[in-house]
């Protein structure tokens, strides 16, 4: 059913984000431009993606939303996400063609409502958007806590899915203040001047952590892609591999498994043996041939 996209020009009050169904689409193709066009540096976009973001959905919706109401739909879909995938790489769970969604037991929904707070919420209906969120999360899903980087102004709290995804899908997303917490005061009183607000204590700190948090983001990055490029292909594991050498008759005890042993330390020379050669004969004569020619016959 078609959704009634509001006049261009109209704003909306920041206590009132309206993220039906076309206003999430939309926000979730404009995300996904940015991740393309390399506007996310660790788990969130910067400061200049998140502008990006509030001008085009207010050109295609009407609706100018601030940093934080934009920022809030981010960590919002994004613990979805989560909770979407790993309520589907569960084992012994039904497919409703339907619903698009998974199907279980009673007993089975309650057990998985305490391993993935949340995924209650999938009963009805599978994850919309799907194919948006997994180029907007995917590279990012199992890189744990949120990083803060010195482009970003306010520092982010840390996520906890048991809140953020509760139930009955709700989410606080318009009461949070992107102000200092000095400046916000429960019984009245002054304001505090800006002009106190100098370089010293609190801020020096917020500087550090902002070293720090930057530091640590760097660090995973270069971790995840020295991990990516260790990553054994399927098949080609040493266990896979040595497997296939028994298989081809060269048994403990012998030259060929002994050779094998020696060789297949290094991914490369795994990944030729399963991929190159196709038949036990074949790879035992491989093995053989090896073993001459470092030891000699």
């Amino acid at each position: 059913m078609a959704q009634n996209v509001p006049s261009k020009g109209v704003k909306m009050p920041m206590d009132s984000a309206d993220w039906n169904d076309y206003n999430t689409r939309v926000v979730c193709e404009i995300f996904v431009e940015q991740v393309a066009a390399g506007n996310r540096p660790n788990t969130h976009l910067s400061n200049s993606g998140y502008d990006e973001v509030i001008e085009k959905f207010a050109v295609r919706t009407g609706l100018r939303y601030t940093r934080l109401q934009i920022k809030n739909k981010w960590d919002k879909l994004r613990v979805e996400y989560n909770c979407w995938k790993k309520l589907t790489s569960q084992t012994g769970l039904g497919w409703a063609n339907t619903k698009e969604t998974v199907t279980a037991t009673a007993e089975r929904w309650k057990q998985l409502k305490g391993d993935i707070p949340g995924c209650t919420k999938f009963m009805k209906a599978g994850l919309q958007n799907e194919e948006l969120l997994q180029k907007m999360f995917e590279d990012i899903r199992n890189t744990g806590a949120d990083h803060w980087s010195l482009g970003q102004s306010t520092i982010p709290t840390p996520t906890n899915e048991a809140i953020h995804i509760a139930d009955d899908n709700e989410i606080d997303e318009e009461t949070e203040d992107d102000e200092p917490s000095a400046k916000r005061k429960r019984g009245g009183g002054s304001k505090v001047d800006k002009s106190k607000w100098s370089k010293s204590g609190s801020q020096k700190m917020v500087e550090e952590m902002s070293k720090s948090n930057e530091l640590s983001a760097q660090t995973l990055s270069s971790i995840q892609s020295f991990t990516k490029t260790r990553e054994d292909p399927p098949g080609c594991s040493i266990k896979d591999v040595m497997a296939l050498v028994e298989e081809c008759c060269a048994v403990e005890g012998t030259n060929e498994h002994f050779i094998a042993t020696e060789i297949f330390i290094k991914k490369d020379q795994r990944e030729m043996f399963v991929n190159s050669l196709c038949t036990p004969a074949g790879r035992f004569a491989w093995l053989k041939k090896k073993y001459e020619v470092k030891y000699g016959n």
